[in-house]
């Protein structure tokens, strides 16, 4: 059962809410609940249930992309997770004057 489906069957009242805000009748509201939710109507669908637009038509909108968070850091990151300056590199890779070459 889509997410939509069941945010309508567990909060009373929420297909005369959806039907109110876009202007049409409870009966195309629950047919949209059958079918799907017409393209122009999506974001007013959302404004009211809360339900993310890409699980009302995942067609027309798609996933957003997965989190970052938790990621291992790229080779060209810093140890705090920043992603290190084309100088910080360059600065790694070749000895300054202060060092000593044998």
């Amino acid at each position: 059962m889509s997410k939509l489906k069941l945010t309508c069957r567990e909060n009373r009242g929420l297909v005369s809410k959806i039907a109110k805000h876009c202007g049409v009748t409870q009966g195309a509201v629950s047919q949209w609940l059958m079918t799907r939710v017409p393209a122009e109507r999506v974001r007013q669908v959302e404004e009211v249930t809360r339900v993310p637009s890409h699980e009302i038509r995942p067609d027309l909108y798609p996933p957003p992309a997965p989190s970052q968070a938790g990621a291992a850091p790229s080779a060209s990151s810093s140890p705090d997770g920043t992603a290190a300056d084309a100088g910080d590199i360059a600065s790694a890779a070749t000895p300054s004057t202060d060092e000593v070459m044998p």
